[in-house]
C-alpha cells in the first residue's frame, strides 16, 4: 500500500494515487474516477465499464470537435475519412501541407483513413508532378504509421496521365 489514504491530499513529491501503489492501478471508486469511470475489482482483478453509453448529443459534440480539428489542419471530414485536396499547390507546398496533416492525424489518433487528392495532372506542363511525387514521399516518410496505402496514382496511366487523381492512406 502507498502512504496515502483516500481523501488525504498528497504532497507535491508523492504519486497521484490516493490509496494504492502506482503499479497496482486503480482499485477504489475515487481512483476509478481518474480513469474515466472504469472500476477495477481488486477482489477479482476484472475491469468493468460503468460509464453510461454515449448519448446522441455527446456523439454529435465529439463529431463537431473532430470536424474542427480537421478544419484546423486543412482537411475536409467526410463520413468515413478525412480528405486533403492538394489541387493548385506546387510540389513543395503540397509536401509541406501533407506532412503537417499526417503528423497531426498520427498524433491525434482519431482519424484512420486519409484520402489525398493530387489531381490527375491535367494542368501540369509535362508529367503530373503531384501524382508522381507526393505518394512515394508519404509512403517513405511515414511508413511506421501507415497500415496500408493504395497504389500510386502515377502507376495507373491512361495516355500518359493518371486515370485516378488520389490515393488513400490507412493509419494504425
Amino acid at each position: 500500500m502507498g502512504s496515502h489514504s483516500v481523501g488525504k491530499k498528497p504532497n507535491k513529491n508523492s504519486p497521484i494515487w490516493l490509496d494504492e501503489d502506482p503499479d497496482d492501478g486503480p482499485s477504489s471508486t475515487a481512483n476509478a474516477d481518474l480513469y474515466g469511470d472504469i472500476k477495477t475489482s481488486a477482489k477479482f482483478g476484472k475491469e468493468e465499464n460503468t460509464a453510461p453509453p454515449k448519448s446522441e448529443q455527446a456523439k454529435s459534440n465529439s463529431r463537431d470537435l473532430l470536424r474542427l480539428f480537421c478544419e484546423s489542419i486543412g482537411l475536409e471530414l467526410r463520413s468515413d475519412k478525412a480528405v486533403l485536396d492538394l489541387h493548385g499547390l506546387r510540389l513543395a507546398e503540397a509536401i509541406q501541407r501533407t506532412e503537417k496533416c499526417v503528423l497531426a492525424i498520427v498524433a491525434d489518433g482519431r482519424i484512420k483513413t486519409l484520402q489525398v487528392i493530387t489531381g490527375k495532372g491535367n494542368h501540369s506542363q509535362g508529367l503530373a508532378v503531384l501524382a508522381r511525387e507526393v505518394h512515394p514521399h508519404v509512403k517513405d516518410r511515414f511508413a511506421q504509421s501507415i497500415k496500408d496505402i493504395s497504389v500510386n496514382p502515377r502507376e495507373l496511366l491512361d495516355q500518359g496521365l493518371p486515370y485516378k487523381g488520389f490515393f488513400e492512406i490507412e493509419f494504425f
